[in-house]
Order: structure tokens, then C-alpha cells, then sequence
């Protein structure tokens, strides 16, 4: 007897269009859960501006809860100069770190933070020049 009488063909044909559609399905429910989830998880940012005087952090779009917490660092050409931890309640927030620069250096500022269900971490770097060193 031939596979093709009995209907085995049109049979494993089916199967596998519905194991098609099946992932088809899937693959598309973990586009739109994705879409819904990741831009909350993805939303918080932080950055540093840099002078010859201060390094100033701004901090947005973090949970709307107490507590928020940032490890920042501070270094003059490579050596650090300052690190703390900065504590603020709500989506934003602010703080400045004092530093003296004579003449030219270069300045990196770093931050981060795993608090909150919330993780991320940036690094702002700029070469100064000029710097009178007089606060």
C-alpha cells in the first residue's frame, strides 16, 4: 500500500501547519509582552555634567518609591577622588560633588545602581582645560 492512499501526506501536512501557526502565536505574544514590559524596565537614566568646580548628577525616571539609591564615583586623571552614595525618594533626582581642577585634567564621573527593581550604570568623561583651580 502506498503512503499516499492512506492520507499520510495531507495528515503531516496539517500537523506541521499547526505547529507553524502554534509558533507563529507564541512568538508573537512575547513581541507584545516584551513591548509592554521592557520600556518600564529600560526607562530610568542618569548623567553627569562635568566642570572644572563640580561634577553635577541628574537622575529621571526611576520608581516612584523612597530609597532610591546611586554609588557615584569620581576621578581626576585616573585617580579617584570621590565616592559616595546617593539616597533619593521619587523619579528624579539630584546631587553635586565639589572638586578642584588646576589647569587641565580629565574628569570621569560614574554612577551605579541596583535598587528599587531597577539596575543601569553610565560613565561621562571630559577633558578639561583652563581650569583656575579658585573656587
Amino acid at each position: 500500500m502506498d503512503w499516499r492512499e492512506e492520507g499520510a501526506a495531507p495528515r503531516r501536512t496539517r500537523n506541521l501547519k499547526k505547529a507553524a501557526a502554534r509558533t507563529i502565536v507564541a512568538t508573537g505574544l512575547a513581541i507584545v509582552a516584551l513591548a509592554i514590559v521592557a520600556p518600564a524596565a529600560w526607562a530610568h537614566t542618569g548623567n553627569a555634567k562635568i566642570t572644572c568646580k563640580k561634577v553635577s548628577y541628574s537622575y529621571s525616571d526611576f520608581p516612584n518609591w523612597s530609597g532610591n539609591t546611586v554609588h557615584e564615583t569620581v576621578y581626576v586623571n585616573g585617580i579617584e577622588e570621590h565616592s559616595d552614595t546617593y539616597t533619593f525618594n521619587g523619579p528624579t533626582g539630584e546631587s553635586s560633588i565639589a572638586i578642584i581642577v588646576v589647569g587641565s585634567a580629565t574628569v570621569q564621573a560614574d554612577a551605579r545602581w541596583n535598587t528599587n527593581d531597577v539596575k543601569g550604570s553610565f560613565k561621562v568623561i571630559k577633558n578639561l582645560t583652563g581650569c583656575s583651580g579658585i573656587q
